[in-house]
């Protein structure tokens, strides 16, 4: 139900990300404006080359383009450094989740999409 996307080097799968229109699982994400992320991953050997953030600007861009103005993801409490890396592209802390069958709680984290410049 959703697009994912992964990014390659070389025929080697480095990144992924999930972007779904809608989702459901915490009131924020139920919202009928918000947009979801999931399952963003970047190869630690590829981490900070970019690559995330590229990823990150396709699923904001399919989000406004499927007329979301908001766009959501979570992450464990405990990934300090992701979290900080969500706050400088903008992403703010809007909620907490107990997920079923996790043993860790999560921060939901949300950013306004502004519009495209077509």
């Amino acid at each position: 139900g959703g697009v994912c996307v992964v990014a390659d080097y070389e025929g080697r799968v480095i990144g992924t990300v999930l972007f779904h229109r809608h989702a459901v699982g915490c009131p924020w994400y139920e919202q009928p404006h918000v947009s979801v992320i999931h399952q963003f991953a970047v190869h630690p050997e590829f981490q900070g080359r970019g690559v995330g953030a590229k990823l990150m600007t396709f699923v904001e861009d399919e989000a406004r383009a499927a007329g979301a103005t908001e766009t959501a993801l979570d992450t464990a409490e405990g990934t300090l450094h992701l979290i900080q890396w969500y706050d400088r592209l903008g992403y703010r802390r809007v909620d907490r989740a107990q997920w079923p069958r996790k043993t860790y709680r999560s921060v939901i984290t949300s950013k306004a999409l502004t519009p495209s410049a077509a």
